[in-house]
């Protein structure tokens, strides 16, 4: 049993997958600190790594995603929700996924 705390820096897949869960990044060389090992897994994963083909390289990480679900490496007990309260005036804020605020597109309405 292993604690872990992530934050996904670069909204990228491989970020979470590749670092987190691969066969390649045992801990103490990396950070997949419970051990997980799936062959398929593994292949799925370093083959998306080289893909520039956007779509292909989608399917693989979706289909590596499918096999982790399947074999539950993990107990997830919590995930931070990011919430923002904002008046109605304020426009063209978007939540990014890594939890970053870009304020240079926002712009305010009367």
């Amino acid at each position: 049993m292993f604690q872990l705390s992530w934050i996904g820096d670069n909204g990228d897949p491989d970020n979470f997958l590749y670092t987190l869960l691969s066969g390649d990044a045992w801990f103490p060389g990396g950070f997949n600190l419970g051990f997980y090992k799936n062959p398929v897994v593994d292949r799925l994963l370093r083959e998306a790594r080289t893909i520039t083909d956007k779509q292909a390289r989608t399917e693989r990480y979706q289909q590596a995603q499918k096999l982790i679900m399947e074999d539950a490496p993990w107990v997830v007990v919590n995930h931070e929700t990011q919430i923002v309260a904002m008046d109605r005036r304020i426009k063209n804020f978007v939540i990014h996924p890594t939890g970053v605020f870009r304020f240079a597109p926002v712009t305010t309405a009367e």
